[in-house]
């Protein structure tokens, strides 16, 4: 059984005071430390019979630090992600409904490019309304599945309706629909409006003398219009100055609504952006084996396969990281020379950094000791000292952590 006790803590991190520290004690065995190389090089001058070992956690640490630097680098992580919703509607939908679906959105006309004095503005995504729709499309569509399974499963329309909390009428229309038609909506007509009658003289007027939107409404008030302004401002928004006309109005004949489609994507795919720092716990996660939760598991992959410098990077990253979890040094030198050939230049120095400090390395990764206690030691100093913050100095928080221990 080891035992674990505090006996010094420094006033600064140097390799003067450790040194000065290691002639008084005699005998040390073991000296388990950071990749600082100034403990090293004191422990190498002052007590060169002991066995240094570079803490594991410290090398998981250098580890993660190089693959941050690698996508600062690289800026790889700047470029989109696409990652699949599973809660989605569409994921929930058959493959040949889903299909349907698909042709129904491809078939709807691309918008056009139109010159006006908006600068050709084309609406990409579609509106809240569209997205509220095919939302609503979709729901619409999981339950008639549903009801056309359970049906054919030999339950009743009563039943159905009780199981899926629908009314009997609903599910006798889906059974006797026989197609996924049923569940469409029916676009509506847009009724008569009250700037209809007024039309003809707006556009005159428009046309001659293009007078403010305000002083239409105050004249056609006058000949009886009761409506606001809102529906005069938006007829006479299809009159726009044509680029290189040579003077005058007109109406552009055929402007369609500046929409992408009448129904949203019906991917369940979307666009996912990850930083430098989140990019690079992925990747350090990837390569440590630790279990991916959310859409980790989905970004992963996209991410190593962006490059063939990416992925040459993760395979070194990988090595490193098995030898590190399995507590095994065998396999140390291969992999330095596997670093140095994937020429990545921050795998390169990092194997560099392993190359100088590979005994205290090698021991690390095959012997039992590492920072555990230490760092423990470390965290319940910085609470006591937080406690006595601007109220005493270090003598007394020295006495305080070596009277504790």
């Amino acid at each position: 059984v080891l035992a674990f006790s505090f006996i010094w803590r420094g006033p600064e991190r140097s390799s003067q005071i450790f040194g000065d520290w290691l002639k008084t004690h005699s005998g040390i065995e073991v000296i388990s430390r950071d990749r600082s190389s100034s403990y090293a090089e004191a422990a190498r001058l002052h007590s060169p019979e002991a066995i240094q070992v570079a803490d594991r956690f410290h090398l998981w640490q250098n580890l993660r630090t190089t693959i941050e630097q690698f996508f600062i680098r690289t800026q790889v992580w700047k470029q989109s992600f696409f990652v699949t919703d599973p809660d989605s509607l569409m994921a929930k939908i058959s493959p040949e409904h889903k299909a349907v679906v698909v042709a129904q959105e491809q078939a709807q006309p691309k918008p056009k490019k139109l010159i006006t004095r908006r600068s050709a503005q084309v609406v990409k995504e579609p509106t809240k309304k569209e997205k509220v729709q095919q939302n609503r499309y979709l729901r619409r569509l999981v339950y008639y599945q549903q009801v056309v399974g359970m049906y054919q499963a030999g339950m009743t329309n009563l039943e159905i309706a009780a199981k899926l909390k629908m009314n009997r009428k609903t599910v006798a229309r889906y059974l006797k629909a026989g197609s996924m038609e049923v569940v469409k909506t029916k676009p509506r007509q847009p009724g008569p409006s009250k700037v209809d009658l007024y039309k003809g003289y707006l556009e005159k007027r428009w046309i001659e003398e293009q007078p403010t939107i305000e002083q239409l409404h105050q004249e056609i008030t006058a000949q009886g219009y009761t409506g606001s302004i809102g529906p005069i401002r938006k007829y006479l928004a299809d009159f726009r100055p044509y680029p290189g006309w040579g003077g005058g109005w007109y109406k552009h004949q055929s402007r369609p609504r500046l929409l992408s489609h009448q129904l949203p994507t019906s991917s369940p795919n979307k666009s996912h952006k990850l930083s430098a720092r989140q990019a690079s716990w992925l990747m350090f996660k990837g390569a440590r084996g630790d279990e991916l939760k959310k859409e980790d598991p989905q970004l992963l992959p996209q991410l190593v396969e962006r490059n063939e410098e990416v992925k040459s990077f993760y395979e070194v990253l990988r090595g490193f990281a098995k030898m590190l979890k399995d507590k095994d040094g065998k396999g140390l030198e291969e992999w330095l020379v596997q670093a140095q050939a994937s020429q990545v230049l921050e795998a390169v120095s990092f194997a560099r950094g392993i190359e100088i400090d590979k005994a205290a390395v090698l021991a690390g990764l095959n012997l039992p000791y590492s920072n555990g206690q230490l760092e423990g030691q470390v965290n319940r100093l910085k609470n006591i000292k937080r406690n006595m913050y601007g109220r005493a100095n270090f003598d007394l928080l020295r006495a305080r952590v070596l009277r504790a221990a």
